[in-house]
């Protein structure tokens, strides 16, 4: 996990890239396109040198926005300058007024946890200390509390430190996770040594949260989750990769499969993905529309290169990897901390795998029928 918090540390004080070997046709372009229909997700250029960013509309007035927390010299004392806002489509820096500016978010998830109409942004700690050695000791990360961020009325917000959970780094998700209409949180961590355990948080309607007791508990280091309904059932899947040491770090991503209560370990499914590759991203679709989602995974091999890895299954039970299916050769480079996104970016009719930071101009458009058998 070193290479890992090497490659994060260099991100956070810039904004750098890795080659990815195979992209999809899903073919590669450079091309876009005028959006022609409204509800088009909206492609923007990411201003450079984030940390993390989430993007969506915060102020409703149907245009999306970006909230981000810049990169930092790690050696040099960290200033707390608190996240930065901006709006409109080119996006434009603005002030907006924030009652706790000591938060730093690796991931950032927006969602109404208040059910006020607006969206909250759900802040996940995780940031490299100053003036580190990182020779002796890459695992001295500063354990900070995750926080809320509610949004007021789309003019400002007001912090909630969640002092008591204090999963970091990546590793959270959000979701209706028993269906009573509110926003459910998973926060795990990627420091069980340190005395933090995953929690499974369940929303009250006003963006209170309490714990239920889960499974998911004694889970030790995962670095990626999504919740998702994976096989269309209604309720909301967890899609995982938690490393196991044994005897080296190995990737075990699996689907543990919801029931609108909880999550355990024993209703779950294993996943064959590449063993020692980092996993930063996992989202799913059905691209053939045979009623089973594909996963796309965006993984980081030990030699430095980026790639996506498609699996595709027929019965939810066994999933196989056709990346060789739909991949083409053609290099293209992508940075750790930019999201993957799947939708018809350029309204054309056919679905994209993109690059959110439209300034990277990545993007890979299916046209192809997936192999069946």
């Amino acid at each position: 996990m070193k290479i890992l918090k090497t490659i994060i540390l260099i991100l956070l004080i810039a904004l750098t890239s890795c080659q990815k070997e195979d992209v999809l046709p899903l073919a590669p372009t450079t091309e876009t396109k005028s959006v022609a229909k409204e509800d088009l997700p909206q492609w923007l250029n990411i201003p450079n040198g984030f940390a993390s960013f989430v993007q969506f509309d915060f102020n409703n007035d149907k245009v999306d926005d970006v909230v981000m927390f810049d990169g930092y010299d790690v050696n040099v004392a960290y200033t707390w300058p608190g996240p930065t806002f901006y709006i409109g489509n080119p996006l434009t820096k603005t002030n907006l007024p924030i009652d706790n500016k000591k938060i730093f978010g690796s991931k950032l998830i927006a969602a109404d946890f208040d059910g006020d109409g607006y969206k909250d942004i759900f802040v996940q700690s995780g940031m490299d200390p100053s003036g580190t050695d990182w020779s002796t000791c890459w695992y001295c990360d500063p354990i900070l509390p995750n926080s809320i961020m509610f949004n007021d009325g789309g003019k400002s917000f007001k912090v909630k430190e969640l002092t008591d959970w204090k999963g970091i780094w990546r590793t959270a998700s959000a979701g209706d996770i028993d269906k009573d209409g509110d926003v459910d949180l998973l926060i795990f961590s990627t420091h069980h040594a340190k005395g933090l355990s995953n929690k499974l948080l369940i929303n009250d309607g006003k963006g209170n949260f309490t714990v239920r007791k889960s499974d998911i508990d004694s889970i030790e280091w995962a670095d990626v989750t999504e919740l998702i309904d994976v096989n269309n059932d209604g309720y909301l899947d967890l899609i995982i990769n938690d490393v196991i040491n044994n005897p080296t770090y190995t990737n075990r991503f699996r689907i543990l499969w919801g029931n609108g209560v909880n999550f355990t370990q024993s209703n779950s499914i294993r996943i064959d993905v590449p063993k020692d590759a980092t996993i930063s991203e996992v989202d799913v679709y059905d691209f053939d529309k045979d009623g089973f989602k594909e996963l796309i995974i965006a993984t980081n091999s030990s030699d430095g290169k980026w790639k996506l890895n498609m699996f595709k299954t027929i019965n939810n039970v066994i999933y196989v990897e056709n990346t060789n299916d739909i991949i083409d050769n053609t290099s293209n480079s992508i940075a750790y901390n930019d999201m993957i996104n799947i939708a018809d970016i350029d309204g054309n009719g056919k679905v994209d795998v993109f690059v959110n930071n439209k300034s990277l101009n990545i993007r890979w458009e299916f046209d192809k029928i997936l192999n069946r058998k």
